[in-house]
C-alpha cells in the first residue's frame, strides 16, 4: 500500500465515527468538505506519525493537512529525507 492509500484508510476510519458510509476524495478538504473539527484534524495526524514513524507537530505539517494528499505528500517527503 501507499503512504496515500494508507492514510485515506486512516482518514476513512475517522471520518466513519462521524459518518457512517461517507465517501470522500483525496483532494477533499478535510476541514471545509468531510467537516473535520481540530480533534479529528489531530487524531488524524497522531495515527499517521505512528504508523509511518514521522513527526507531524511542527506548522508545516498541520498547514498541509488540508486534503489526505496534501498530507500524503508531506509524511512522503520526511520518510526519504
Amino acid at each position: 500500500m501507499t503512504v496515500l492509500d494508507e492514510l485515506s484508510a486512516i482518514v476513512g476510519r475517522v471520518l466513519a465515527d462521524g459518518q457512517p458510509h461517507a465517501v470522500f476524495d483525496v483532494d477533499d478538504d478535510l476541514r471545509e468538505v468531510l467537516g473535520f473539527d481540530s480533534l479529528a484534524v489531530m487524531h488524524v495526524l497522531s495515527s499517521a506519525e505512528e504508523r509511518f514513524d514521522v513527526l507531524l507537530d511542527d506548522d508545516e505539517a498541520i498547514a498541509s493537512t488540508t486534503s489526505v494528499r496534501s498530507l500524503a505528500s508531506c509524511i512522503s517527503s520526511r520518510m526519504s529525507g
